[in-house]
């Protein structure tokens, strides 16, 4: 019997742990560059490119606090990008921590996909719907045509657009002036595009489907005795139900009857001249 619990307990925590294990791990993303506001791990930007970010977000950054931060990678080691982008703008701490501006444009090369993740701040500026106009009119031609060069710097141009609209006309700081670049902030906020990944859901379904499974067949095997007469427990969904008395066997189909004796036993009166019988007496 303690066995029994023994089992259904470590069958219950190693479910509880292939649910919870695919959520809590978190993408292992890389460090910030030192130049912080452009970080070209997939080499596909060109010098000349990563040094007009920089300088146009030394000005954003110095008139409003936000930043656009513009990432490369390779691959994503097979997490969802939108949970990847948004433990790498977490982790970077892109933007103000009091204003919550920041904009992270991440590109996967060789997944061959793209994702933009804002601040909370800025959400109602930068909707879901803004987020990809921007994207298909500014990124998605160059992106599919390989010109990683061309379709960032289009799309960066756009984003810090709309930043000048919202904050009006931004000063510009000269490069060498001095002006350090804002360092990350410890404080860690959550922007609004976090989501669990379709597959991430799909196995903490199956597992609980399996755990169901076997709790309910475990239970639905017991046998219980009422008055010395056994009886089955019915399992539903939701627990037990009345038990219910086992059919009994079906009896077994009687043999047939014997096969009944031919018609007319010994001594009969045949008919004229069948042998073996008394012939008819014919007239005078």
């Amino acid at each position: 019997m303690k066995k029994v619990h023994l089992y259904r307990l470590c069958t219950l925590v190693l479910a509880l742990a292939l649910c919870v294990l695919p959520l809590a791990a978190a993408p292992d993303v890389p460090d910030p560059t030192a130049d912080f506001y452009v970080g070209d791990f997939a080499n596909v930007l060109s010098s000349d490119l990563e040094q007009y970010i920089i300088e146009q977000n030394q000005s954003l950054s110095a008139s409003t606090g936000a930043q656009i931060v513009v990432v490369t990678v390779d691959f994503l080691d097979g997490y969802d990008i939108a949970d990847y982008a948004v433990t790498l703008f977490n982790d970077w701490g892109i933007g103000s921590a009091e204003e919550n501006n920041g904009y992270l444009i991440l590109l996967a090369i060789s997944d061959e996909n793209y994702y933009s993740v804002p601040g909370q701040g800025i959400e109602d500026v930068f909707t879901g719907g803004t987020i990809d106009d921007l994207q298909w009119n500014y990124l998605e031609e160059d992106f599919a045509a390989g010109d990683y060069d061309a379709g960032v710097r289009s799309y960066f141009d756009a984003v810090l657009d709309v930043f000048e609209e919202q904050y009006g006309s931004i000063s510009t700081v000269a490069p060498g002036s001095g002006v350090q670049q804002p360092v990350t902030s410890p404080n860690v906020y959550e922007p609004p595009r976090r989501s669990f990944s379709f597959g991430n859901i799909i196995i903490g379904l199956v597992v609980i489907l399996i755990l169901l499974a076997i709790i309910m067949t475990a239970a639905g095997r017991r046998t219980i005795y009422v008055a010395g007469t056994p009886y089955r427990r019915r399992w539903g969904f939701f627990g037990p139900m009345i038990p219910y008395r086992p059919r009994p066997p079906r009896p077994r189909r009687r043999p047939p009857p014997p096969p009944r004796p031919p018609r007319g036993g010994p001594g009969g009166f045949g008919g004229p001249g069948r042998p073996g019988g008394f012939g008819s007496f014919g007239g005078g």
